[in-house]
């Protein structure tokens, strides 16, 4: 042998460090080839997710997608902020007249005649928006109970068989009239009270069903 493949040659010590050490890289390289074999779902995925078609995906379609999901909840959002304001309006509207009508309703049993038929003509008014019935915004002057329980429906809330709209109709024509002695012939009676309260009761149901809307759902459907 020449001195060069002499001079060339590992001390012993050296040779059993790099033996060791190769030893132990194949002993962690085993024990994680276990681990993925343990998660191969994970590890596929994980796999899939960092390969270039994974990144193609991610980039052409997910993104894009959910891009296109929060942009439909921006514009969702916005919508239902408007009818939620409009709702509340409405809410506060429909509780003033109905307010209106029982403060009236209440003076009718103990009232003189004349008085009673003057409480019923004010009722009629909170009912049909007349001119001469003071609102609580001026939107809804000249505006109908029924028009009101219509804009409610408009903006989804259900009004089941049409009860809400055919009982103020009933309220309009008077209902159970009571009629009045010494009144002309057009301006001869009142409301009939418990009458008056089963029609103010079916409104009442009507109204407790409408609130503005919440939650993370309706803006997705």
């Amino acid at each position: 042998m020449s001195k060069d493949a002499d001079h060339l040659t590992l001390p012993e010590d050296v040779k059993n460090r790099i033996r060791l050490e190769e030893q132990l890289r194949m002993a962690v390289r085993a024990d994680l080839e276990k681990e993925e074999k343990k998660q191969p779902q994970e590890a596929g995925l994980r796999g899939f997710l960092n390969s270039k078609l994974g990144l193609i995906v991610l980039s052409t379609i997910l993104v894009p997608t959910m891009a296109g999901i929060y942009t439909q909840m921006q514009q969702r959002a916005s919508q239902r902020s408007l009818q939620n304001q409009q709702t509340i309006k409405l809410m506060a509207e429909f509780d003033w007249r109905i307010s209106e009508i029982e403060f009236h309703r209440s003076r009718i049993p103990s009232e003189a005649d004349h008085a009673k038929w003057e409480s019923a003509m004010y009722i009629w008014r909170s009912i049909v928006g007349d001119p001469n019935y003071l609102p609580t915004l001026p939107e809804f002057q000249r505006v109908h109970l029924g028009g009101m329980v219509a804009q409610f429906r408009a903006l989804g809330y259900e009004d089941k068989d049409g009860i809400a709209l055919r009982t103020i109709k009933e309220m309009e024509s008077g209902g159970e009239a009571v009629h009045l002695a010494g009144q002309p012939p057009d301006m001869d009676h009142t409301y009939e009270v418990n009458k008056l309260d089963s029609q103010l009761a079916v409104l009442k149901q009507f109204r407790s069903r409408i609130a503005p809307r919440t939650g993370i759902w309706g803006l997705l459907l």
